[in-house]
């Protein structure tokens, strides 16, 4: 009985850290408990950390601990059999068969329909490697630069920018991708990140033009039209101009999002993340310019003179030729003809 009544606590302990919605699902089970908050404020299972029995089932922070044990060991593997070869090869007097490599490159593939967690579970694996790369720092006694972005950061950060210009509400989903991300993480041979990168593809292009009854268009036309500033507002000709108002953010008649996510404050955290990314600010107003000066052209007219279609001058079309930066006649001529090069 005394054994029956501990496993009833163990299990409604663990249902109360599994229960709780700071926390990524993890496992029933009595060694279950958490570690500190990670930089992006959720915690990881320690049972993941420092390593199951085997008897887990899938799960993200799981996959994630596989790949990097598994790359270290790689490395570790690696690293003996070139000494090994070396010792022999001085005993045999050779200069040759130094180049032994054992297989350290992991991949980790994040897959699903709308809506079932892929860019959050991105988001879990980068902040584990990047918690990894810190403690292997830290073991090694080498503190970060004060006041300098580190690599974890920079990974990190790249979230925020991401999902602004790449993310949009769906019917299934108030932060659904609309395009395909490869992320290319490098380490060092003790295991702290070095470097990423990150190749995007497959953007959902039509969404800025059309968008289903409540769907939006992309985030970063809603964060920076509620969060722009009067002299911004001023500046980009957006005074007395709100979200309603332009074709590419008002044909579903869908302006919020309904996981409670402000609009306004995304930017900031986006202009934040473009500051750590060493993007200086006169960059990300002339971001933002273009960003305005394409919703201007959404609201371009064009009317037909015979065969031609011609570029109506009105507000929009001067607007969006002031942001660009070319006359009217020119923004028409580059959107009414063509050029063909014969070679």
């Amino acid at each position: 009985r005394q054994e029956g009544e501990e496993r009833s606590r163990g299990v409604i302990k663990q249902s109360e850290i599994t229960g709780s919605p700071s926390l990524p699902q993890t496992t029933n089970g009595k060694e279950s408990q958490t570690v500190p908050k990670t930089d992006q404020g959720g915690t990881i299972p320690a049972i993941y950390l420092y390593r199951s029995n085997g008897r887990l089932p899938p799960h993200v922070y799981k996959a994630a601990d596989d790949a990097y044990r598994a790359m270290i060991r790689g490395i570790e593997m690696s690293s003996a059999m070139k000494r090994n070869v070396r010792a022999r090869n001085r005993v045999a007097g050779q200069k040759k068969g130094d180049d032994f490599e054992m297989p350290t490159n992991q991949s980790i593939l994040v897959s699903g329909e709308s809506g079932a967690g892929k860019t959050y579970a991105t988001k879990i694996v980068l902040d584990y490697f990047a918690m990894l790369s810190r403690k292997s720092q830290e073991d090694h006694g080498q503190l970060p630069d004060e006041g300098k972005t580190s690599i974890e950061q920079q990974v990190l950060q790249s979230n925020p920018i991401l999902e602004a210009f790449g993310n949009a509400r769906t019917i299934r989903n108030d932060n659904s991708s609309r395009f395909g991300k490869y992320i290319n993480i490098a380490f060092s041979g003790q295991g702290q990140l070095l470097r990423a990168s990150i190749d995007t593809y497959l953007l959902e292009k039509v969404r800025l033009i059309h968008q289903t009854a409540g769907e939006r268009n992309f985030h970063v036309f809603y964060q920076f039209l509620q969060a722009a500033t009067e002299d911004e507002r001023n500046e980009f000709l957006l005074k007395g101009y709100k979200i309603q108002d332009f074709k590419l953010t008002n044909q579903s008649g869908t302006y919020d999002r309904r996981d409670h996510v402000v609009d306004s404050e995304m930017h900031k955290e986006m202009v934040e993340a473009m500051g750590n990314m060493d993007i200086g600010s006169d960059t990300v107003q002339q971001l933002m310019r273009l960003v305005v000066a394409v919703l201007f052209a959404g609201n371009m007219t064009f009317s037909e003179r015979g065969d031609a279609a011609v570029l109506e001058e009105n507000e929009a079309s001067l607007a969006a030729a002031q942001l660009l930066g070319v006359s009217f006649d020119n923004l028409a001529a580059s959107l009414t003809s063509k050029v063909i090069f014969a070679r």
